[in-house]
């Protein structure tokens, strides 16, 4: 086969997929929306729950939706993003665990329609911790016509999707372990903030999301200024970075900077580093 030919072949085939879960404006154009955009189980080995979830096409046009499953996983960056795979590809999938019903959506203008699913956790495997999956429900939301006459091009379909995270525990072997590594604090100067960089460390099985806070005491143990830590969105085995700033004026002396992760439940993080200001 020509490579002109496989030219033609490959955009015949193209089709531009919008990732709602990343790029939450494109949902306006996609119309879809769904009631449960993350699923939280926390099942045993060997147990299984079904449900479903709700889909309303609220456009004024019908609309044929296809519902299928990948992996994902948060990014290294730590700031929430995600990436995704094929179903049972990436290490702690739970995509093979999932059986979704049906597979196609017929929803009428301002209709809506529902996907069932059920989660069954293996009970022949060694598992630990979370596992993990999205359901993606996918349509295409408009076309690009061909070319002029003459010209070597094909129609290209632009498809919009969004998707349900599964977020799956298994009772009994979940560890939430986390730590603040290397933190660093540089003082104010004249024309720069004091600066916080630090790293993020998930020592656990699980993934975490975690809202963070600083406090700096001086003298007395009075709180001298205090501030936002950037949420961090951290995968099992992950090290992300930190960093912050604070726009404000400190007298000379030493200082103990606090930083404090809140990751939900009984898991809080903290770390100290001291600070002089010269």
């Amino acid at each position: 086969m020509s490579a002109d030919r496989r030219r033609r072949r490959a955009a015949a085939a193209a089709v531009v997929l919008v990732v709602l879960l990343l790029r939450p404006r494109a949902a306006a154009a996609l119309n879809l929306t769904n009631n449960r955009p993350i699923v939280q189980e926390s099942l045993a080995s060997g147990e299984a729950v079904q449900g479903s979830i709700d889909v309303a096409n609220h456009g004024p046009d019908p609309m044929r939706v296809r519902v299928y499953l990948q992996d994902w996983r948060y990014t290294p960056a730590g700031v929430g993003e995600k990436e995704f795979a094929p179903p049972q590809t990436l290490p702690r999938s739970a995509a093979g665990w999932i059986s979704v019903f049906p597979t196609t959506l017929e929803l009428p203008p301002r209709g809506r329609g529902s996907v069932e699913y059920v989660v069954r956790v293996p009970k022949d495997q060694p598992l630990d911790g979370g596992y993990y999956a999205v359901l993606f429900l996918e349509s295409v939301i408009g076309e690009q016509p061909p070319g002029e006459a003459g010209e070597r091009s094909a129609k290209v379909q632009f498809a919009a999707r969004l998707g349900s995270l599964f977020m799956i525990d298994v009772n009994g072997t979940v560890k939430r372990q986390a730590r603040l590594l290397s933190p660093s604090i540089t003082p104010p100067g004249p024309s720069s903030p004091l600066a916080i960089r630090a790293q993020f460390a998930n020592d656990g099985n699980t993934a975490l999301r975690c809202d963070g806070f600083f406090h700096l005491m001086g003298a007395g143990d009075l709180i001298a200024a205090r501030g936002q830590l950037p949420a961090r969105y951290v995968w099992p085995g992950d090290r992300v970075p930190v960093a912050a700033e604070w726009a404000g004026a400190l007298a000379p002396g030493s200082y103990t900077t606090v930083l404090t992760y809140d990751c939900g439940g009984e898991l809080v993080v903290t770390e100290e580093a001291e600070l002089v200001v010269r």
